[in-house]
């Protein structure tokens, strides 16, 4: 943005200091046709010195914090470009161009020559901050813009692991129904087809109606289901409109497949799973129940510290930082999980990932 319009703001910016100068000094003494001219001749010096400073001893020397050699160059030039001004002023802009005849002693000499600097350089000071601002705005965008596409990158790597991870643990199923040459095997490859078809096409959106990832969580249970057979009891509260609620993809899998792989898998009588989820305000709650076998096989670190599960909070994370919530407890033989999600800050954030 900057770099489109640098050439109006530079005229912008010497019309307006021109006009300044005019205006205030062309006031005070009465006479603005002359303080035009002075103002016109000494302009070619004031640039010179401004774009030195801005173009050379900045970017070569102050940005790159030597400090030593830029108040070494900015003085000399300093000295060299007041001394040019003044030997205009005494040669050409009094005596041929004002017709103004100057005899200037030494004391004059230097009087007027710390005029003639404080002139300069207030108007390379004022361009210099401008610059200076516009420099570190424009490190704020770079360095945004490096952490966002970060944080796209990382978010797509976290998709990618866990693709693969949710993909290996439905295949496991259907080859141990397989083996048993179950007539269920059709079934669950036309559910696992409908759960590809999420992978490739749909989970590569930054968001996804939440009906979608319910719809998902419907699919991986019934294959779940058809592997335990009548032996483990899934219930399911879900809200019957989810109308302009968008989630990013693969939010709640994790959080069910691990209830599972690590929950009911380890239980041997009445195994269950309850599910439930609703929309309160701005916020989403998804809270899910296992059993737990105290006394059994027991996999506590495997459900909390699983593939799934880490890849969730980290996305988690990423997507929301604080405004979520997610808690897992063991107690009395079963685990809760309770993850709740702000959904507006939620929306922003993603679409700007």
């Amino acid at each position: 943005m900057f770099k489109k319009y640098r050439i109006i703001r530079h005229i912008i910016f010497w019309i307006i200091s021109l006009a300044f100068k005019i205006l205030v000094w062309g006031g005070f003494a009465g006479n603005y046709v002359l303080y035009i001219k002075k103002a016109t001749i000494d302009l070619p010096i004031i640039a010179s010195a401004t774009y030195f400073t801005l173009y050379f001893l900045l970017p070569r020397y102050l940005l790159t914090k030597r400090y030593k050699r830029f108040w070494l160059i900015f003085s000399i030039s300093a000295i060299l470009f007041t001394t040019a001004q003044m030997l205009i002023m005494y040669f050409f802009k009094y005596p041929i161009v004002l017709g103004i005849n100057i005899c200037w002693g030494a004391f004059e000499w230097i009087k007027y020559s710390i005029g003639t600097l404080a002139d300069i350089y207030s108007i390379v000071a004022v361009a210099t901050c401008i610059k200076l601002v516009i420099h570190w705005y424009t490190l704020e965008q770079a360095k945004d813009e490096l952490q966002r596409e970060k944080l796209h990158a990382e978010l797509n790597l976290l998709k990618g692991q866990l693709h693969p991870h949710f993909l290996f643990n439905t295949l496991n199923n259907l080859y141990a129904l397989a083996l048993k040459q179950s007539d269920k095997v059709p079934e669950i490859i036309i559910k696992l087809s409908e759960l590809l078809d999420f992978m490739l096409y749909e989970c590569n959106e930054p968001t996804i109606p939440l009906s979608r990832e319910i719809k998902l969580i419907e699919n991986y249970s019934d294959l779940e289901r058809l592997r335990y057979g009548n032996k483990l009891n899934v219930e399911m509260d879900l809200p019957e409109s989810t109308t302009g609620v968008q989630i990013a993809p693969l939010m709640f899998m994790p959080l069910v497949e691990n209830s599972f792989k690590h929950g009911v898998s380890t239980v041997r009588n009445n195994p269950y799973i309850r599910l439930k989820l609703h929309i309160s305000g701005n916020k989403l709650h998804f809270r899910i129940e296992n059993s737990w076998e105290a006394n059994g096989s027991r996999d506590d670190q495997g459900y909390r510290e699983g593939i799934g599960l880490k890849n969730l909070q980290r996305r988690l994370d990423l997507l929301y930082g604080s405004h979520y919530s997610l808690s897992i407890n063991r107690e009395n033989e079963r685990f809760t999980v309770h993850l709740i999600l702000h959904l507006e800050y939620g929306k922003e954030l993603i679409h700007e990932h």
